[in-house]
């Protein structure tokens, strides 16, 4: 192997912040046809039909659950063959990932198959005029679920090699086309069975660009077929923690909306749904950088991660604290104004309180993620299955005691506890397993910083208080988030981080990491 082809950890570290802005501006970009797309589809389709439209729409979510976890421990896998530079072990990951997901997509399209009848007629409440057409979309939902969990090997072997580029031109029209089919059906006057049909085509020829990716990216994979015991070990070891913590995330994400719908009533869940969808939007930020780092993090060799730890652990942390952070502030300060703008006098007076709390929830759980990615990229994915079992008494009391009492408000505040309970124990648990990671946090964030973040958030929420406008409000917030921006660029980021956001955002840039990306892959 020749000094080009060896594999480079400074390339791949510095790597993500690209791959970050990549994953950021395909996630802006289906956000967008989103919102541009679902109006005039809820508008085109009458109550039930949209009704079973969405129910479509969340058995294709949900079916991406359906791997088990295999995708996330294929891209730690991939990941640190890279890193070794072991041709072998990438190819029999790769084949064995594909046969494991297969026949999980196979069993449950079988599942759901002959579950088809049942779940129209008798299992949910659909009205008799709709069954027919919701026993053809439970079928047709069974026939693209092994292409969307297949997808997943596919989409983690990628991931692992750090081909963002290639993952992003397949998963933004993928993701997208989930608003725009719709819509191109309600204005070709096709029924909710035809529009489904041709979402289940989307995955179909999603699946094959996902194969020309990987066929493009790793040629050499595809020469002979290989398995190996220890591989099939380490993938189900690695995705068996990994499932429980997917099965645990949308059980704290959606059990808050019964606890208030059983304790305080159905009609206060809209106050408090529309708060949390904002928050949905405003993780996209944080999740872009995370997805990018965990291939970084997964390759690394044990010896070389701490050499690079403020690279990948503290100023991650910093980038997101100090981004999110100033946002949130603004968001929480006029929250009152921005709700009565949008939804009006009576639903700010009883969602803004939510809304801020919520936010701070936001930044925490946000900063927490990234012990988590240094976690699970060391191979040690049980710490945060057993995070999340362990808080699962924790949240129940919070839950029951706070919702009982204090409402939509009490949810919020089980909401943010309990995220900032598990990122306290995520960063326990990293100093502890990963030598260093407290002095690298230490040496990326600057203690001037803090100050200078509280006393913006003190400003901000000030200004609110005196009288003006509402369109006073906004304006205000704005040039104060601005001076505050212009404060931590100059003051709080140092020169490698400017170095380093300057050359994340280059065009140029992102396609020359691609390029050595690429070629490390090929060659390795």
């Amino acid at each position: 192997m020749d000094a080009v082809s060896e594999p480079n950890p400074e390339r791949r570290v510095e790597s993500y912040g690209q791959n970050a802005t990549l994953n950021l501006v395909g996630q802006i970009a289906v956000a967008m046809a989103g919102l541009l797309c679902l109006p005039p589809i809820i508008r085109g389709l009458h109550q039930d039909a949209y009704g079973l439209l969405s129910l479509a729409l969340s058995a294709f979510a949900l079916s991406a659950l359906l791997d088990l976890g295999l995708g996330r421990a294929t891209t730690n896998a991939v990941a640190e063959c890279i890193g070794r530079d072991e041709k072998d072990s990438l190819s029999a990951v790769f084949w064995l990932s594909l046969l494991l997901q297969s026949v999980i997509g196979i069993c449950a399209a079988t599942v759901i198959f002959l579950s088809a009848p049942a779940l129209a007629s008798t299992a949910l409440r659909i009205p008799a005029s709709l069954r027919h057409s919701a026993l053809l979309e439970f079928r047709l939902i069974a026939l693209a679920v092994p292409f969307i969990v297949l997808s997943s090997a596919f989409r983690g072997v990628l991931e692992g090699i750090q081909r963002f580029d290639l993952v992003n031109l397949v998963r933004v029209p993928l993701n997208a086309s989930v608003y725009i089919l719709p819509l191109a059906g309600i204005w070709t006057h096709l029924g909710v069975p035809a529009i489904i049909g041709t979402l289940v085509a989307s995955r179909v020829v999603g699946t094959a660009a996902y194969v020309v990716g990987c066929r493009l990216a790793l040629p050499h994979v595809f020469k002979r077929v290989q398995f190996k015991r220890s591989t099939f070990k380490r993938l189900i070891s690695y995705s068996g923690w990994t499932s429980i913590t997917n099965i645990i995330v949308p059980v704290y994400t959606q059990l808050d909306r019964y606890f208030i719908g059983a304790m305080v009533g159905v009609g206060a869940l809209t106050y408090y749904s529309v708060p949390f969808e904002i928050l949905n939007g405003l993780f996209i930020l944080p999740m872009s950088i995370v997805s990018s780092l965990f291939p970084v993090v997964s390759g690394l060799q044990k010896h070389e991660v701490r050499p690079h730890l403020v690279a990948i652990y503290g100023r991650p942390i910093k980038y997101i604290l100090f981004s999110l952070g100033p946002v949130a502030f603004v968001l929480a300060a006029i929250a009152p104004d921005i709700l009565r703008l949008w939804q009006g006098p009576v639903f700010a007076s009883r969602s803004a309180l939510v809304l801020q709390i919520l936010l701070a929830g936001l930044v925490i759980n946000s900063v927490g993620w990234v012990p988590a990615c240094l976690l699970n990229g060391m191979v040690r994915p049980d710490v945060g299955a057993k995070i999340l079992v362990a808080e699962l008494p924790v949240y129940f009391g919070l839950a029951y005691v706070l919702i009982s009492h204090f409402g939509i408000v009490g949810a919020a505040l089980t909401f943010t506890i309990r995220v900032a309970f598990e990122t306290g124990l995520y960063f326990i648990a990293s100093f502890l397993l990963q030598r260093g990671a407290a002095r690298a946090l230490v040496v990326a964030i600057p203690i001037r910083a803090l100050p200078a973040i509280a006393t913006f958030a003190v400003a901000a929420f000030a200004m609110q208080r005196l009288s003006g406008s509402i369109t006073w409000h906004i304006a205000s917030a704005m040039v104060l988030l601005a001076g505050c921006i212009g404060f931590l660029w100059r003051y709080v980021m140092d020169a490698s981080d400017r170095r380093f956001i300057k050359e994340s955002l280059s065009v140029r840039r992102i396609s020359l990491a691609n390029g050595m990306i690429r070629d490390e892959a090929q060659a390795a």
